[in-house]
């Protein structure tokens, strides 16, 4: 019960990792708070928000003995890149933060591609952190992101609608790059790319079949017009309208997963078990971190070309499995042990019913009329009728 009282303290509230690996309780400063505030505010809308410096943990001016690990999750609702610790994060998403800090080093002048890619709609600079690459002059020069609020030493850059990408889109503009996240970056912070609703696919990401089937789809790709809206039911499941009539690339901006599902039509967790998702040759990671689905209109054999798919993380539902098997489990349990408790006070209300039947045609209380070795056995039974 002790270490269940500490680990739901531990995990409660803000903490600091000093370098010796002991943890402490903090206040930290109240524009912090403000910050939060103003962003959650804004929660209902789908992003990501990308914190500064993009480091697992970092000392801060208000706190230089200390390395501050995890506190903005504790604030902020909206899912961030930057400060995530590595072991929490999926392997494509780190090279993506990773090579993230590269770009801010070379101070290129069109990081709002990366921001793009990213899903990311707000930049937040704690400048109260100690670190050697100075943020606030690399945002500045950049000219699709403009300064919003100030909250003493923590600033917040909005990036400008027409570079917003939203969380799910769907594109037939595909871009295969040959090599990694970095040569990745290279090319979307040129001069001359546009991303636009790309889709970026890279060779070292795919297998075999994968690389063979994008080189395929490039030479006959034809550019479409979508109307797809979408709808976040919880941040497991995601709703999305669309109407299309050839195959086009849906691309969801979540770290990438092959435990991600797409569905055709309205999947919950109960249909998840038995529905069909679309196939995982067909399910790519696009972007350097995120997940894509090849979708064909004509698979699905409509007229109107207006369908339904259902993004969703497997695991989930077997935690709401696990959470009814175990909540049947505990209520049979109680159930078997009241069932248990009764049986016994039923057996000892019949046996004090037999000891006074006993009783009644037995005259035990006169030794002569029974044999010694029968009262003695009849003596119990009367202290254990006292008893009850």
């Amino acid at each position: 019960m002790a270490l269940l009282v500490l680990f739901v303290s531990l995990n409660s509230q803000p903490i600091v990792l000093w370098n010796d690996f002991r943890y402490a309780q903090i206040r930290y400063p109240s524009e912090y708070e403000q910050m939060a505030n103003f962003l959650n505010q804004k929660s209902n809308e789908d992003f990501r928000i990308l914190l500064l410096p993009p480091y697992p943990s970092v000392k801060h001016n208000w706190a230089p003995y200390l390395w501050i690990s995890s506190l903005d999750g504790y604030l902020m609702k909206n899912p961030f890149f930057g400060r995530c610790v590595p072991e929490r994060m999926e392997p494509l998403a780190l090279d993506f933060s990773s090579s993230l800090i590269v770009a801010f080093q070379q101070n290129s002048l069109y990081l709002v591609n990366i921001f793009r890619l990213a899903n990311v709609r707000y930049v937040v600079l704690m400048n109260d952190c100690l670190g050697s690459v100075n943020y606030a002059d690399v945002l500045s020069s950049q000219h699709y992101i403009k300064l919003e609020k100030v909250f003493g030493d923590t600033f917040i850059y909005r990036v400008n609608e027409e570079y917003f990408l939203p969380h799910i889109y769907a594109t037939s503009d595909v871009v295969l790059v040959n090599g990694s996240i970095g040569d990745m970056f290279k090319i979307v912070t040129s001069e001359d790319f546009n991303v636009s609703r790309s889709a970026l696919f890279l060779s070292n990401q795919l297998n075999t079949s994968q690389l063979q089937f994008i080189r395929q789809y490039n030479g006959t790709a034809k550019n479409q017009n979508f109307l797809l809206t979408f709808q976040k039911i919880d941040s497991t499941r995601y709703k999305v309208y669309i109407k299309a009539s050839r195959p086009f690339f849906l691309v969801f901006s979540e770290s990438y997963s092959p435990l991600w599902k797409a569905y055709y039509g309205d999947v919950d967790w109960l249909k998840a078990f038995w529905a069909n998702p679309i196939s995982d040759d067909k399910h790519f990671p696009v972007n350097g971190y995120a997940n894509a689905w090849y979708v064909d209109p004509k698979q699905l054999r409509i007229k109107s070309n207006e369908f339904t798919i259902t993004i969703y993380y497997c695991p989930q539902s077997l935690f709401y499995m696990g959470w009814i098997v175990t909540s049947l489990t505990f209520i049979g349990c109680v159930s078997y042990l009241a069932w248990t408790n009764e049986s016994e006070k039923t057996g000892i209300r019949m046996l004090a019913k037999r000891i006074r039947i006993l009783h009644r045609d037995v005259n035990y209380r006169n030794p002569k009329i029974l044999p010694p070795s029968l009262n003695s056995r009849l003596l119990p039974l009367q202290e254990l009728r006292v008893r009850i």
